[in-house]
């Protein structure tokens, strides 16, 4: 509730308006900057806290709903001042993937969706939301996200692995037919993935291009 509180009434309406035209907005931001800024450190580190919490399984299936709508919610504002929650938000989703495989689904669509609305986006969207003119924070934030998926499956091999050395002590026919038989299995899912993601994708990363400024093309491609 602390992280819903945080997110929604301090750190998003100041920052899904940034950077704004009008001078009010601005302000405001300039007013209220230095308080958020430490928010910014502890809901960052408050993030990091949540991983092992992940890995061992211990949230609820609704609270884990809540956490990764948080986590989205956050990857949707487009400012650079919010990169290192990001990133935090990134590592965490990662995390989940990898213990949850149902997951990976959402945080696939959470890639197409950020993707998508740059790919249709009118130019003034695009330089306001996104912040392409500065360093193309949303498309790094995006393929850091979808990279971080697809590892996340040989990252599930290594957990297994883990998990049948604690169940044997020593090396054995047995433990390493079951580890090449999760090996196949993590494989067959990591083909599944990119067979099902890169025709929803590509077409959408194409689509309306001429919308885009000449920058954000350059980023896309």
């Amino acid at each position: 509730s602390c992280i819903v509180k945080l997110v929604g009434k301090t750190i998003i309406p100041v920052y899904d308006n940034y950077p704004a035209r009008n001078s009010k907005t601005k302000k405001v931001y300039q007013k209220t900057e230095p308080k958020v800024r430490p928010l910014l450190l502890k809901l960052s580190g408050l993030l990091r806290l949540f991983a092992p919490l992940v890995k061992r399984q211990v949230l609820s299936a609704n609270s884990l709903d809540k956490l990764l709508r948080i986590c989205h919610a956050i990857l949707k504002i487009g400012s650079s001042k919010l990169a290192t929650v990001q990133v935090a938000v990134v590592h965490l989703i990662v995390v989940t993937c990898a213990v949850y495989k149902k997951r990976r689904d959402d945080s696939l669509r959470m890639v197409i969706e950020i993707w998508s609305d740059i790919a249709r986006g009118e130019k003034s969207k695009i330089q306001r939301n996104y912040l392409l003119w500065g360093n193309g924070d949303k498309i790094q934030t995006a393929t850091a996200l979808l990279l971080g998926i697809l590892q996340s499956i040989p990252l599930t091999v290594a957990m297994h692995h883990e998990h049948l050395e604690e169940q044997a002590g020593s090396s054995s026919e047995e433990k390493m037919l079951n580890i090449m038989k999760e090996v196949e299995k993590s494989m067959k899912e990591f083909m599944a993935v990119c067979k099902n993601f890169a025709p929803t994708l590509m077409p959408r990363l194409t689509e309306n291009m001429t919308k885009c400024t000449a920058q954000s093309k350059s980023l896309l491609l």
